[in-house]
């Protein structure tokens, strides 16, 4: 019976060990681990002590900048020979963000505290609901994107190009692109 009793002790242990293995394989990737292991014989309990210590990067190290592409934006990559209008920059608002006949002014597309220098003659909401929500029976309220036409005071397909550069750099801009000329077959 002794005999039975240490030999289920053992694999407890074993098995005890190989989870904590597992667990260590993993937690590493993520953290810096301290283990210590305390065993007064080999035919008693073992007691494991785990500390764990995570490294956070600083709030600096969080920032995004300009070196660094934000994982929740699309970056445009029209080039000027493409076919698109050359007075007009379509732009898609985060969620987060947007909303569901959510106004934007002028002002908020303004890139003026960043590199550029644009101004738009008018702001379109290509998304704007006429209709009581309740009647639009396939939209899903969280889910639902605005999506901005930006007509440009300045024409010209250069100008197009750098402007949606500089629109990229807004936190609240999902993805901006040029209003692209489709042909139909």
């Amino acid at each position: 019976m002794q005999n039975r009793a240490s030999q289920y002790r053992i694999e407890k242990v074993t098995m005890i060990k190989c989870f904590l293995a597992f667990l260590f394989t993993v937690i590493i990737a993520f953290s810096s681990v301290n283990v210590q292991v305390l065993s007064e014989s080999e035919s008693e309990e073992v007691e494991v002590e785990v500390e764990v210590e995570v490294e956070l990067p600083a709030k600096q190290d969080l920032a995004q900048t300009e070196f660094e592409p934000d994982p929740e934006k699309y970056y445009c990559h029209a080039t000027i020979d493409q076919n698109f209008a050359d007075n007009a920059v379509l732009v898609v608002i985060k969620p987060l963000y947007g909303g569901i006949n959510k106004e934007f002014s002028k002002s908020q597309f303004s890139t003026e505290n960043l590199n550029g220098d644009v101004s738009f003659k008018e702001i379109k909401d290509l998304t704007y609901l006429d209709k009581p929500i309740e009647e639009y029976q396939y939209l899903k309220i969280g889910m639902h994107k605005q999506i901005f036409k930006l007509t440009l005071e300045k024409p010209g397909k250069q100008n197009v190009l750098d402007t949606i550069k500089e629109l990229e750099k807004l936190d609240f801009i999902e993805s901006a692109e040029p209003n692209y000329h489709g042909t139909f077959y």
